[in-house]
């Protein structure tokens, strides 16, 4: 079990000051004519904010990892007003499939570059020995704005367990505080978290993969102390949780063999978990649970997506809105093999848009898709390959979030290339109108950042933050980072 101290030696003031101000090539691309920002490269000037906790090693060495790679995440966008149980799906939901779309290459431009960084900050520095330290983590922002950052780090005696933790930043210093434990889950620290926030009652929540149970945890004191529930229990193993908060409740999404099952829990309870409610399937298919599966909110209804067999061969892209009679078809990879695609679900205006991890037969460039509704669901647009960074392809996790207007983020950590990419790691794929993308990395290139399922949250005043674990200590000191980008104008 990791140890976490306060500060191992004092930290001057001067000497914080000296950090921020450490200039840093970073490489974050966004629109400048819609963020209002000047600057005309690629490359700028960003603070790399000391924190004011540092780590003391493991008592004993970590063990290395032996897990399979989550497959998935989402961000709600909105606090919700509808319980779960009353989610009647919006009358222009066709209960029939849609036609078919079609994918196609990217026609948008990157646009003008700009910086857009407030910040990278090292937020919860690694032990000595990182092995286990950190391999997933979530974000959220509070009501005020503020980052919260929540992980887990194997137990380093046995690889069998892990410890949750989360660290929440400060509003006037940055800084994050030192981390609190929230539970010992039953499973290795590599497995899928999920984080959310409910301002109506100001709840941090929590969930996270614990055998055959899904662990809920839940703080009202902004993470100083955690009720530890679940949110679904089974025989079975259940896997791959994703959490929102709508109307009091903590909705989760989860799969359970070889269903994905969606289950309400009132927040902070201690009730015997209700009945879940299997998702439906796109013509009565076959979905692919393995794969997992993104849930999201518009602040009424629910929507999940995921991906089913193709009976052309490959897989499909469905979305289902909660408690409709049947998913609807959002694209396809036209009979293409993947191993290991992912995607995410977010809301635009009352509309879902998902965005996907995966390669498409006929399209040379496996990469992010991205395609959107403007009528609640009913159907959805062409598959549309976003521009990548060089040959630097797609990775295991997508995350997205929406903003203001059709402001929109996903991040991923690639996993393949030839080394021509010109921005760092992870990925981050920006864009104010759903149009024109542009896609950079809150860090350089030769900062040589080692990491594998960023995740992403958007705040109440129309910020970003992109939260990641850097693994390496080749250049930027290994530890959870996140990058603070501004709100759209």
């Amino acid at each position: 079990m990791y140890i976490w101290n306060s500060v191992v030696r004092s930290v001057t003031s001067n000497e914080i000051m000296e950090s921020t101000r450490m200039k840093r090539a970073h490489a974050l691309s966004v629109v400048a004519a819609t963020l209002s920002l000047t600057a005309a490269s690629c490359s700028s000037t960003a603070k790399v904010a000391a924190p004011t906790t540092t780590v003391a090693a493991a008592t004993t060495a970590a063990a290395t990892k032996k897990t399979t790679a989550p497959a998935t995440t989402a961000t709600a966008t909105t606090s919700a007003t509808t319980a779960v149980a009353t989610s009647a799906p919006p009358a222009t939901v066709a209960a029939t499939t849609p036609p078919t779309t079609s994918a196609k290459a990217a026609t948008t431009t990157a646009g003008t570059a700009a910086s857009g960084l407030d910040g990278l900050f090292l937020a919860v520095p690694a032990p000595a020995d990182p092995a286990g330290f950190a391999k997933v983590v979530a974000v959220t922002a509070d009501a005020a704005g503020n980052p919260i950052v929540g992980f887990t780090s194997v137990h380093a005696a046995d690889d069998a367990r892990s410890d949750l933790f989360v660290s929440a930043s400060d509003p006037k210093t940055h800084a994050y505080a030192k981390p609190v434990a929230v539970a010992t889950i039953a499973t290795n620290s590599s497995l899928p978290l999920s984080m959310a926030y409910d301002p109506a009652s100001s709840s941090i929540v929590l969930a996270y993969e614990d055998g055959t149970n899904i662990g809920l945890s839940t703080s009202t004191d902004g993470g100083v102390t955690w009720k530890n529930d679940k949110a679904a229990t089974s025989t079975e193993t259940l896997t791959f949780p994703k959490v929102v908060v709508l109307q009091g409740n903590a909705v989760v999404l989860y799969t359970e063999t070889n269903d994905l099952k969606v289950i309400s829990t009132p927040l902070g309870s201690n009730t015997t978990p209700a009945d879940s409610t299997k998702v439906v399937a796109q013509g009565g298919g076959t979905i692919d649970a393995a794969l997992g599966g993104s849930l999201a909110t518009d602040g009424k209804t629910l929507g999940v997506a995921f991906f089913q067999e193709s009976p052309s061969g490959g897989k499909d892209i469905d979305f289902w809105t909660v408690g409709s009679p049947e998913a609807v078809k959002v694209g396809d990879t036209a009979g293409a093999q993947n191993d290991s695609p992912s995607l995410a679900l977010a809301y635009t205006n009352g509309s879902p848009v998902v965005a996907a991890s995966l390669g498409v037969k006929g399209i040379d460039t496996a990469g992010i898709f991205f395609s959107a509704s403007t009528d609640q669901g009913a159907t959805f647009g062409t598959l549309t390959l976003l521009p990548g960074d060089a040959s630097a392809g797609p990775g295991f996790t997508t995350a997205m979030v929406t903003g203001r207007g059709k402001s929109a983020a996903i991040a991923y950590a690639s996993n393949t290339g030839s080394g021509d990419a010109t921005c760092g790691q992870p990925k981050l794929v920006l864009s104010t109108d759903e149009k024109t993308w542009v896609t950079c990395s809150p860090t350089a290139a030769d900062d040589n950042v080692d990491t594998n399922y960023p995740a992403l949250a958007a705040s109440n005043d129309g910020r970003l933050f992109e939260a990641f674990t850097n693994s390496s200590t080749a250049k930027l000191a290994a530890g959870i980072y996140v990058a603070s980008i501004p709100p759209a104008a």
